[in-house]
């Protein structure tokens, strides 16, 4: 079982993540190194959060993936990811210290955080 943090961003279209699969379905995809993470798109987010995804495999091949759960990346389970039981997305690191970092930040014009802006009146 998964023992990763839940999503602290909210996946929007046109987000990169990294795409793990588990061992019982990872011949549906061209992998080198199960160690490594593919790459992947977020294409739609289902009211459930999870996410349909645009996959590219280790050789560049495009596969996709529907209703995939995503989670936070989490470093210290990092080497039970390529054991999962499913398949899943989690941030990359760098997105992670991103949100990290602009969590804390607020704009001149109020509470709004830095980077989040307004479309047909609703926070993106």
């Amino acid at each position: 079982m998964l023992n990763l943090p839940a999503s602290t961003q909210t996946p929007t279209i046109g987000r990169k993540v990294w795409f793990w699969t588990c061992p019982e379905r990872s011949d549906e995809y061209e992998i080198l190194d199960n160690k490594q993470a593919l790459d992947a798109t977020v294409v739609f987010v289902h009211p459930d959060g999870t996410v349909n995804l645009d996959i590219s495999d280790h050789k560049a091949q495009l596969e996709e993936a529907f209703r995939v759960r995503l989670f936070d990346y989490d470093p210290a389970v990092a080497h039970d990811m390529p054991f999962a039981e499913e398949n899943f997305a989690t941030w990359m690191p760098y997105q992670m210290q991103k949100h990290k970092e602009e969590a804390g930040k607020t704009s001149l014009e109020g509470s709004r955080p830095v980077g989040l802006t307004l479309v047909d009146g609703k926070d993106v």
